[in-house]
């Protein structure tokens, strides 16, 4: 089976334990307007710009049929809400200032890719299915879990929990860890800055929870000014104490994104104001998450 890879970056330390490999599949049923891999949001393959590449020579002005690509004073401007994803832009830039950004890849392809580290893995590290969200392109998503696990390969998975609930039993069965992210608590909030609802992404965590709650590490990515509120760590620590799940991450946003939705055409909505004050966040860690983890800890004692 092929899927649509927007990148895989080797040696990672930041997506599960270990040295890991990190596969980011393309396609997001999420807009989030923090987003930190705007990149993956297409399910097809789009063009990047670096502008610092870029010689002015006009070539993909001349290649594009809808006028993405203009030349002006300040320098080249690209707008994505005129780009149809002909990519005949990219095969005319000589100095590879406009890059596609997503290809197809076969499963077995991605595999190997991820077994030319295996020296580096060690016993925790391994391999990593992020996004974009992995269980959006579903079959191939099953198919490199259920690849790895034939290869005795670790293999963990990134999700929003927004798929198909039909999904969720071979996640949870092939996956050796599950990261979920939790956007927000706040259901109009949730809707306001993501552009869909909580129901579905409960209903599956509900369900990925009576399965292996064990899995499940809950992240949070705390932006500053929207979800930094203590509501809304008190309701991540009660769900999950209601449903047994052992990790819970709060992840400060950061405005690398930034640069990635430049080189897309667009304009990043969140910069350094949106990042959470570091002090707050390990307050609310002590006084929510903490105080569960050593409750739970005396409780088995």
């Amino acid at each position: 089976m092929k899927g649509i890879v927007a990148d895989i970056q080797r040696f990672s330390v930041h997506d599960g334990p270990g040295v890991r490999t990190t596969i980011f599949l393309k396609g997001c049923p999420l807009r989030c307007r923090w987003c930190h891999n705007p990149e993956t949001q297409l399910p097809k393959p789009q063009i990047q710009l670096t502008h610092m590449r870029c010689l002015g020579c006009g070539a993909c002005v001349a290649a594009c049929p809808n006028g993405a690509h203009q030349l002006r004073a300040e320098g080249h401007r690209y707008e994505s809400d005129r780009c149809t994803h002909c990519l005949a832009c990219a095969q005319a830039c000589m100095p590879g200032a406009i890059e596609i950004c997503g290809r197809l890849w076969e499963t077995e392809e991605v595999l190997q890719m991820a077994l030319r580290d295996r020296a580096f893995y060690g016993s925790s590290g391994g391999m990593t299915l992020s996004g974009g969200e992995p269980m959006l392109q579903a079959g191939f998503a099953q198919e490199l879990l259920e690849g790895a696990e034939r290869l005795d390969l670790s293999c963990y998975v990134e999700t929003c929990g927004y798929f198909a609930p039909e999904q969720v039993e071979g996640l949870m069965h092939h996956a050796q860890g599950v990261y979920w992210d939790i956007k927000d608590t706040d259901a109009i909030r949730h809707k306001a800055y993501t552009g869909v609802g909580l129901d579905r992404i409960w209903r599956n965590l509900e369900r990925a929870a009576a399965i292996a709650p064990q899995k499940i590490t809950l992240r949070c990515i705390i932006v500053g000014g929207v979800n930094d509120q203590e509501a809304h760590i008190q309701a991540v620590a009660a769900l999950r104490e209601r449903l047994r799940i052992p990790r819970v991450e709060l992840i400060p946003f950061h405005p690398y994104g930034s640069s990635k939705a430049r080189a897309l055409g667009r304009t990043a909505e969140m910069n350094e104001q949106a990042i959470p004050d570091s002090g707050w966040m390990e307050q609310m860690r002590q006084k929510w998450l903490d105080s569960y983890t050593n409750s739970r800890k005396c409780a088995m004692l």
